[in-house]
Order: structure tokens, then sequence, then C-alpha cells
């Protein structure tokens, strides 16, 4: 079979499954197994598929009508545009998540500090904090990753051996929601478990694919996070930032609480690509001015 013709038959059956974005994924798993970027696959549309590649094909194609995301499938995926491993045992980023990059970047300019500690408070597979480390290209830099998964744990390890481009420090750490870690940080990330009950109970099927410990955030969605920002009034942990990725439909709740927390912090709250309210920052000083480019709420 031609690549055109292998295409058009993945696009029907994904379809007929109920595939939304049929099409690009038609295409993707045909670059995924040719090793091939999006040009090279267009322009070579009637080359023939071999027995080998149409069997690789139809086996993606098996797991992918079980709701099996691709990522999981590929066993990799991008992220800031840099392609990490990926399994079952740990979430899919989002592109959304990639702002923590951008306003990290952005908050970490400061000629006064060249390096500076981070701490990842249940870091998962390391994407955020190596695509982090690569973005800043400062070796001095150290970085603190924490997870209560084992296997978590791994695939971050095997990450940062292979997409540490920089060569960075990082530590990594078993713990649950940063118990026991102490010292002082310039930033503290986390992109936590934040759906609620209610979003459980109605998780898509592709979703329904990653590990629950990820996504549950408690029964308003909110708990955990509010646990671990609880964690950072102890004066063992010292902090300038807090960056949290939260639930959009309970931001305002959310906002408000930790208004309460940190009643003598700047805190923000910062809309994503799509104009939901998706991270907040704690801050020991005003950043109105590092924050100009994006819609934001501030106590």
């Amino acid at each position: 079979m031609k690549i055109l013709e292998v295409i058009n038959q993945n696009n029907q059956i994904l379809k007929k499954f109920g595939i939304a974005e049929h099409n690009l994924e038609s295409e993707l798993i045909l670059m995924h197994i040719l090793n091939w970027e999006k040009a090279t696959l267009i322009s070579n549309l009637n080359q023939n598929l071999s027995a080998e590649d149409i069997n690789k094909n139809n086996e993606i194609i098996d797991k992918r009508i079980k709701r099996i995301p691709l990522p999981y499938i590929f066993k990799k995926t991008y992220f800031f545009g840099i392609p990490f491993h990926i399994n079952k045992n740990v979430l899919i980023p989002r592109q959304e998540t990639e702002l923590i990059i951008e306003i990290t970047s952005k908050l970490a300019i400061d000629k006064n500090k060249s390096n500076f500690k981070i701490l990842e408070i249940g870091s998962g597979s390391g994407i955020i904090s190596i695509a982090l480390a690569n973005e800043l290209n400062n070796k001095k830099n150290e970085y603190i990753l924490t997870d209560i998964s084992d296997q978590a744990l791994k695939i971050s390890l095997k990450n940062i051996k292979e997409r540490n481009k920089n060569k960075d420090t990082f530590h990594i750490i078993k713990t649950n929601l940063g118990n026991g870690i102490k010292g002082k940080y310039k930033f503290i990330i986390s992109n936590p478990p934040y759906l609620s009950k209610k979003q459980m109970d109605v998780l898509p099927p592709e979703l329904q694919s990653e590990p629950k410990n990820a996504l549950y955030g408690g029964e308003k969605g909110y708990e955990l996070s509010l646990n671990l920002l609880l964690k950072t009034k102890d004066k063992q942990i010292q902090f300038e930032y807090i960056i949290l990725e939260i639930n959009s439909e309970t931001c305002m709740e959310f906002f408000n609480l930790v208004n309460d927390i940190f009643q003598n912090q700047n805190i923000y709250l910062i809309k994503d690509y799509t104009q939901n309210y998706r991270f907040i920052i704690v801050s020991t000083k005003n950043i109105d001015n590092k924050l100009n480019e994006y819609y934001y709420l501030r106590n």
C-alpha cells in the first residue's frame, strides 16, 4: 500500500471510533513509524510502505481505537519543542503547561543572582524542570525534583540523562508533596493534581488512561494544592516565587484561599493561551512589570 492509502485508511478508522483529531493522528502515526517530519511525509505520499511498517501501523491503530493516547503508544511526547520519554505511569504534558517555562524564565532575569535553586514538587517525568533548565541555559542552577512515584522518578532520571543539554545539577527525591524538604529556593514550581471528584466522574476516554494520582486533587480539586502551599509556610522552606498550575473551574475560589494563606505576599492569577485562568503565582515582591504581556488578576 502507498503511504497516502494508509493515511486515508487510518483516517476512516479513527473517525469511526470517535477520535476527534483523526486527520492529524493519521499522519502522526506514519511520521512516527517512518521517523519523518511532516514535510517529508507529504512529499512521499506515493511511496509504498513495507509489510513491516504496515504491521506497525495496524498495531498502533488497534491500540488507538481502544482510546490509548498516542504519546503512551509512542512512549514519547514533545514539550517546549523537546522530545521526552513518557509512559502510562506519568501524566501526558499539555501545551498550556509550557507557560510555566515562559513565566519562570521572565522572572529568573535577575542580574544580582546568576545562579539559584529550583524546587519542583510532583515532578512526574521531569519535563518541566528539564525544559526550564534548557531554556535558562545556566549550568550553575540546581534543580530538586520530588515525586511520590518510583515509576515517575525512574523516567525522570532517563529524561535528565538524555535531555539535560547544559548538564545542570539535578537531584531526585522520593517524597509526598515535598515532605521533609528544607532550604531556600528562588522558585517552587508544580503542576499538581487538580481535578475535582465531579470532573473525575466524567473523564474523557483518553484521560482515563492517565494515572489517577496525577489527576485527582481532592473533592473540589484544589485540596492537594492547598496542602502543598501550606507546607511552604514552614520556616524550613524559603522562596521568592511559587508558581502552580491550577484548575480553571475553581480558580477564583482557590485564589481567595491563597490570599488568606499569604496575606503579606503578592498573589497573581494568570490566564493561559485559551484565556482561562490557569496559573497562580505567590511572590515575595511586586512583579507587575514582568507580567505585562499576560492577562492577570492580583490581590
